[in-house]
């Protein structure tokens, strides 16, 4: 270690002993070197946990916490409380950066010393590779990130623009952490926006860079492609989070933040049809979910732009549940 670190890297850790070393591997052969790297075993049974301890033996910046499966939200706060870096990023355990990530990020730290650094991305499937990226690159102040990311931030008319991912950025610690903690553990689908958006409104700069630097791995194991149903409960655990991290600042987030409830909403619901019950029952759990008066204001005045989430708004609050079948079996190639 070289004194003090630029940099924490927080990984939360579960069952990804096929893709871990990648990941660790990727850190370990950063271009700049100062930075410890906080390996977060979040209870896994496979040998997710020994494979942490052989690289915490190997490299002294390497600091290895073991604990119960507590979810993602409590890995990342454990994390973050061995943290000793003034600047705190997050990689996801089955996905890795590239070895410039670092080098990159102290340029731009030393010419404009912003709050947050958002980089572009390789979202990596199984059969191609996508850049999602920024036009240019871009320092923002306050006025600016007003002006051109508010009204985009959790869900533009026109559909989600701003990357709301915690990952491919580089957060202050002061910024984060306070964020960071208050996010609801329950939260499973979402927790990244409850953390991220706070961050951007509270923010007095921001950097974004059109470099791609962090490597996204679309997999069958992934929480949000496992063939099971998602939380009945997760839209209005965001809803409620953004309300309230929110409610002190100077801007309107009411619409973006209904047009979001109803898009997760519709997301949760087709997920129902992965339950080991029969079809009518789940229909009905569907409906009566769709009752929720926590929803209504959502469901009723939401407003959307394009013509496909036009129609999912539809589906949802004339609780057309065919739509969300056939979705659901689209989706699933059924």
């Amino acid at each position: 270690m070289l004194g003090k670190p630029l940099f924490s890297i927080v990984v939360p850790i579960y069952n990804i002993e096929d893709y871990l070393s990648e990941c660790v591997d990727s850190i370990l052969r950063q271009s700049y070197p100062n930075f410890e790297l906080i390996l977060v075993d979040d209870g896994s049974c496979d040998s997710s946990g020994l494979l942490c301890d052989r690289y915490q033996s190997s490299d002294p910046r390497i600091v290895v916490i073991h604990e119960p499966n507590g979810g993602i939200v409590k890995a990342r706060i454990s994390g973050l409380e061995k943290a000793t870096g003034d600047y705190l990023i997050c990689v996801d355990g089955d996905d890795w950066i590239d070895e410039d990530y670092l080098s990159n990020a102290v340029r731009i730290i030393e010419e404009y010393d912003p709050d947050i650094i958002a980089f572009g991305y390789h979202e990596v499937f199984s059969d191609k590779t996508l850049d999602r990226t920024f036009d240019s690159d871009r320092f923002m102040q306050k006025d600016e990130i007003v002006k051109d990311i508010f009204p985009r931030l959790i869900y533009g008319k026109k559909g989600p623009s701003f990357p709301n991912s915690i990952w491919a950025k580089v957060y202050k610690k002061e910024l984060y952490d306070i964020n960071q903690r208050t996010v609801d553990n329950r939260i499973m689908m979402g927790e990244d926006t409850a953390c991220v958006v706070p961050c951007i409104t509270e923010a007095n700069s921001i950097y974004c860079s059109k470099q791609c630097v962090y490597y996204y791995r679309h997999h069958d194991h992934s929480f949000s492609k496992a063939h099971k149903p998602l939380p009945i409960d997760g839209p209005k655990l965001v809803e409620q989070h953004l309300k309230q991290a929110l409610k002190d600042i100077d801007y309107d987030f009411s619409d973006q933040i209904r047009r979001r409830t109803v898009r997760a909403l519709f997301n949760v619901v087709v997920t129902q049809f992965f339950r080991k019950e029969k079809r009518i029952r789940v229909l009905k759990q569907i409906k009566q979910t769709l009752k929720d008066p926590f929803y209504e204001d959502s469901i009723r005045n939401a407003s959307f732009g394009k013509r496909s989430t036009k129609l999912i708004h539809f589906s949802i609050k004339y609780k057309v549940t065919i739509l969300f079948y056939m979705h659901y079996v689209i989706r699933n190639g059924l």
